[in-house]
């Protein structure tokens, strides 16, 4: 009897004559050279060149032996060298198969990326090596030295400073000289950016805090990756206190603090405070008036008060703990207070800031107090006129509100004061604007004043007085026409030659759709299309058509859903300017398909079935196959129609061509069934559904048909859009409403809790009690059976159907636990029905419920 021969080894073929090149172990320390000088040093050594290594490696596993640790570890670095990112990641990935990883190993792989250029691919594992519980961290921080100056080298600063923040936490495990390396090339990055020397010692990293500080754009910091964010000066400061013998000033720590504030960083504050403690920094007077900004809106109102009082009484205020508490009661809304201690400034001979002027009028502007905030303004005029912030915020209210003469009354207020900076503060300029177009009197003086601007305006700034426009509203009336609004888009076009792009006019066109003016609409639409310059490319996009497309569909208007889709198909003349001719047409795709018989499915009070069945025959003529998304739209539009024959038919048309009916197909017909009472039909279905469904995923049910007649809510929108109030109440009247008992029944089926158990619940107390567990409120079908049933009339007989039970307790046995989505469905049911109790109790179980699934 042969005994099975091992796979051989390198080593073991020195006994069949084979003599293999020997590696020789690389150097520990070479953290602190260059990279290439490194992996030069770790491969050479009895290699002639680096492509020796791959060779020998590749020729090992040709012959079908087992290259060894050093072998694949040398093999990747020498890839690496050459710049082969395949060829790295391919042998890793066979080393991790055959070999029980070591800490050091992920080094010599990230090196052997950052060689290649990988910068995203080695992030991703630099990033993983947080779950590599046996890599430590003194490795991880010789891997980030090789990576942070790659990230530097090809202009990946955020990532570097992300990935450097990432392992903070756990410097002092760090290897001493990366720590170093990394901390010198982030330094040098904004050595680069700020007028900072090389060196780094306290009082130039105090320098480069308040440098840093003023660079911070809070409007824009979390919209770009750029160098200069909160969360990245938190970092460099962790990294230069834990690597430079520097001890960073009050000041500094107090401007560290308040960068935190902006982006909600409590737990960098924590760090910075526990720091100034072990450090013996003192506190000062802006210390404790940044910790009041950070913690005072925790704080009760009584609270805060009693906190000022004790402070005032000790004398323990300076200016900035004032302007710390006016800020902070104005975020209470507590406008009395506030003017108390602006009073107590004054009596201090302390004059306010621009920042309490604008806290003071934004605490008056959320109380709805516009005069009263005037009335301040005008009492501290000499203060607020300092950047006229503050008279902007009062003049985009009084906008808000509709008051645009009171808007146009603040900034002649501002001229006749001879105030020189209102010509160029953004915010006035474009208040003043938005107002005048709102008023639609002053026509010739926009014009004027555009043609005389002392500002740059770019298509944002157009896109947002625009929508600004579009959005203001008062008891659900719009105030702003539709005509107004295109007008003054127009007009802004014309006399700035700034022109918006397909996707700002595609968002005005829906924006005003959404509102019930889909012909002013349609009339950007047209006067974007016969515009003669240049910019007519921009209805080469289809953006714009399946804007007016969408607008048409919200206002019943097919007259310009046709259109739109027509015209959609020569959109390439306008892609090639003059190349391209009317006649050149772009054939229209399934989806653009889709969205036309979307139009006819949803047409109310009925749809069209005539042009429904002329498009699909088009369709089908075009060599076009329907897909789900199709039929569910086919289906829809029967079930609108009331044909449930017919909509019956196109679903076993759906299973035939071997098509999977979804969520959609199932709920659509579903609805269609409870709207008309057909119960008999409703259990078939179920059982057919279950039946096509043995081997796959059962298609989720949801609760839509909680809302029934989407017809009537839709008319009735239509009707509110057209001022036609009273029509629109009487049609809400008449939609059909479940009683509460029957939307407990629907929801006990749905979810598998019944009333009963969320009476109990809600009885228990806040839900926040220790010992009530989740698993107590398990799911009991058993008490489901038949509840749907209940929707019939009560003089149907359940012992008719006492075979249909089973299917539905089968059915909604596996589901899941219930969304947000559609507990709040329920809630809206129950309010609806005005049973705010009801309401009240779905809400506190899907908090308990929601949050114990969390955990």
């Amino acid at each position: 009897m042969s005994l099975p021969l091992k796979k051989p080894c390198v080593r073991s073929l020195r006994h069949v004559g084979f003599q293999p090149s020997l590696f020789i172990a690389r150097p520990k320390s070479g953290i602190a050279q260059s990279t290439q000088a490194y992996t030069k040093r770790s491969v050479t050594p009895q290699y002639t060149t680096q492509s020796n290594a791959c060779k020998i490696f590749e020729e090992t596993r040709v012959l079908g032996m087992q290259p060894t640790t050093s072998m694949y570890l040398d093999a990747i670095t020498a890839y690496g060298y050459s710049k082969n990112a395949d060829k790295v990641i391919s042998t890793w990935k066979d080393y991790t198969r055959h070999y029980k990883l070591k800490s050091s190993s992920h080094h010599r792989y990230i090196t052997a990326l950052v060689q290649c250029g990988d910068i995203p691919t080695t992030y991703q594992i630099l990033r993983d090596l947080k779950t590599k519980h046996y890599v430590k961290h003194e490795e991880i921080s010789k891997c980030l030295a090789e990576f942070v100056p790659a990230c530097i080298e090809r202009n990946h600063a955020y990532l570097a400073l992300k990935s450097t923040g990432d392992f903070l936490d756990y410097a002092q495990a760090w290897d001493v000289v990366a720590l170093q390396r990394v901390a010198q090339s982030l330094w040098y990055v904004y050595s680069s950016h700020l007028p900072i020397p090389p060196q780094v010692n306290s009082a130039t990293f105090d320098k480069f805090v308040d440098l840093y500080r003023k660079k911070i754009d809070v409007s824009q910091r979390s919209k770009s990756k750029h160098h200069f964010m909160p969360t990245h000066l938190f970092t460099m400061f962790k990294l230069m206190t834990a690597t430079h013998p520097l001890t960073p000033s009050a000041y500094t720590c107090n401007l560290v603090i308040e960068s935190q504030l902006i982006s909600g960083d409590y737990g960098a504050i924590k760090f910075i405070l526990a720091y100034m403690q072990k450090n013996n920094i003192q506190p000062t007077t802006h210390t404790v008036s940044v910790l009041l900004k950070s913690l005072g809106p925790s704080l009760s109102g009584n609270e805060v008060q009693s906190l000022y009082n004790n402070l005032k009484k000790n004398n323990r205020i300076d200016s900035n703990i004032y302007q710390a508490f006016i800020k902070v009661f104005n975020d209470k809304s507590d406008t009395v207070y506030a003017q108390e201690v602006a009073s107590d400034m004054e009596k201090k001979g302390l004059r306010l800031e621009q920042d309490s002027c604008i806290a003071m009028v934004e605490g008056f502007v959320n109380q709805g107090k516009l005069n009263q905030a005037a009335e301040w303004l005008e009492r501290n005029h000499d203060t607020a006129i300092k950047n006229l912030d503050a008279y902007a915020v009062l003049m985009e209210a009084c906008i808000a509100k509709g008051k645009w003469d009171a808007c146009l009354e603040s900034y002649t207020f501002l001229d006749n004061k001879k105030v020189k900076d209102i010509t160029t503060n953004r915010r006035i300029v474009k208040a003043l604007l938005t107002a005048r177009f709102a008023n639609g009197k002053y026509w010739d003086v926009c014009r004027t004043q555009l043609k005389n601007l002392d500002i740059t305006f770019t298509p944002t700034t157009v896109f947002r007085i625009l929508r600004n426009l579009i959005g203001i509203e008062k008891h659900g009336h719009h105030l702003v026409s539709g005509k107004t609004i295109v007008k003054a888009m127009q007009m802004m076009e014309k006399e700035l030659n700034i022109y918006l792009n397909a996707e700002g006019i595609s968002r005005v066109i829906v924006a005003l759709g959404r509102r019930g003016d889909c012909h002013h609409g349609f009339e950007i639409y047209n006067w974007v299309r016969e515009d003669k310059s240049c910019t007519r490319t921009r209805c080469g996009s289809s953006s714009i058509y399946s804007a007016t497309m969408y607008s048409a569909l919200l206002n019943n208007d097919f007259r310009v859903l046709e259109r739109a889709w027509i015209d959609m198909q020569y959109r390439k003349w306008f892609i090639e300017c003059e190349n391209g001719t009317r006649n050149e047409k772009l054939e229209h795709t399934l989806a653009r398909y889709n969205v036309l018989l979307n139009g006819y499915a949803s047409r109310i009070p009925r749809p069209d079935i005539t042009r429904l069945k002329k498009t699909y025959q088009r369709l089908l003529k075009q060599k076009i196959n329907p897909d789900i998304t199709t039929y569910n739209i086919l289906i829809k539009a029967f079930v609108n129609g009331n044909n449930m024959k017919a909509a019956n038919q196109v679903y076993q048309t759906m299973i035939d061509s071997g098509i999977n009916p979804d969520t959609i197909t199932a709920n659509t017909l579903l609805n269609g069934w409870i709207l008309r009472k057909d119960w008999a039909e409703v259990e078939e279905f179920m059982q057919r559904l279950k039946s096509e469904n043995k081997s796959k995923q059962n298609p989720g049910l949801d609760i839509s048909f909680l809302r029934l007649d989407s017809k009537i809510m839709g008319f009735a929108r239509l009707l509110k859009s057209e001022g036609r109030w009273y029509d629109a109440h009487e049609v809400e009247k008449a939609r059909t409403v479940l009683p509460s008992r029957k939307v407990w029944n629907v929801f006990e089926t749905t979810t598998g809790y019944s009333k009963e158990t969320l009476d109990n619940f809600y009885k228990s107390g806040t839900g926040d009690n220790e010992a009530i567990q989740a698993d107590s409120f398990g799911l009991d079908f058993d008490k489901t059976c038949g509840t749907l049933m209940k929707l019939a009339d009560s003089s149907q007989s359940l012992a008719e159907k006492k075979n249909t039970k089973d299917t539905f307790i089968r059915f909604f046995s596996k589901s899941t636990e219930p969304d947000h989505i559609t507990y709040k469905l329920f809630m809206k049911a129950f309010v609806d029905r005005k049973d705010y109790h009801s309401a009240s109790k779905i809400k506190k179980w899907m908090n308990f419920r929601l949050s114990s699934s969390k955990q």
